[in-house]
């Protein structure tokens, strides 16, 4: 059995129960699947490229010349990485995939489906529940998102519930990633629990009603916004953040830059 995730985050989790779920390896596969092209022949490289390029949002002390090596280093382990795991799907091993209520882990179930076609192993899904129950306060947590969990051991209990996707199932959400391919929306979100493809810009006036016309600090507007939306992406908040900034309907009131160049920490306000 190996076991599958779209989160570096959520597969050092799994790393750390190997044992108690009866794991033969942790693949984290594509994380930004619900971003930009994916209508493309090499779509590991093209994957990598919307990582590198979230790299100079978060740090903008690294030059164009350091970001071609990070891009160039990224690929050769993700390519490693892949073959590897095709490797494993070759010697007929199932597969177990933990998959959270988001967009990219909706996207790469279908990608997935659509990756196996011709394969015979077992696929099985393992729902992030919708909550959390912490055994020291005693309470319960809404929670859609593996990454979040605060204990990785107790994962492991969910195991039991891991549903087996029929052949049927495969069939229409492989139909369904290609129907995705065609449409290569610049953004795919979930609506009503269906992927739509959507523009970049949809989330924009969103945004925008979370920046008020007091200064605050870009790091808990976009806090604000996870809690909110918790399928949202960091990366992309920060992108689009930048973006209005450009086009004048945000504005910073004072540059607070980290020593390893993230700006985050700025605050920002409606302009």
């Amino acid at each position: 059995m190996i076991d599958i995730c779209f989160s570096d985050s959520v597969a050092g989790m799994l790393k750390c129960i190997k044992r108690e779920i009866k794991s033969d390896g942790v693949f984290p596969l594509w994380m930004f699947l619900n971003l930009g092209n994916i209508d493309c022949e090499d779509l590991i490289a093209e994957q990598v490229q919307i990582e590198v390029e979230y790299d100079k949002y978060f740090s903008k002390n690294t030059t164009n010349e350091e970001l071609e090596e990070i891009f160039s280093e990224q690929l050769k382990q993700e390519r490693k990485k892949f073959e590897k795991f095709k490797k494993y799907i070759n010697d007929g091993h199932k597969i177990r995939l933990w998959i959270s209520n988001t967009a990219n882990n909706r996207c790469g179930l279908y990608w997935l489906c659509n990756f196996l076609k011709g394969y015979t192993n077992e696929l099985s899904t393992v729902v992030c529940p919708g909550y959390e129950y912490d055994d020291i306060s005693n309470k319960t947590e809404e929670n859609r998102n593996w990454s979040k969990f605060s204990n990785p051991w107790s994962m492991a209990e969910f195991i039991k519930e891991a549903h087996i996707v029929c052949e049927k199932e495969k069939i229409a959400y492989s139909k369904r990633w290609e129907e995705l391919i065609q449409e290569n929306a610049q953004l795919r979100i979930l609506v009503d629990d269906m992927i739509v493809g959507v523009n970049e810009d949809f989330f924009d006036n969103a945004i925008l009603g979370f920046v008020s016309a007091e200064p605050e600090s870009q790091n808990r507007i976009m806090g604000k916004m996870l809690g909110k939306w918790q399928s949202g992406d960091i990366f992309f908040l920060s992108k689009r953040i930048e973006y209005l900034i450009e086009k004048g309907k945000i504005k910073v009131c004072e540059n607070r830059i980290a020593e390893n160049g993230c700006y985050w920490g700025r605050t920002i306000a409606l302009a």
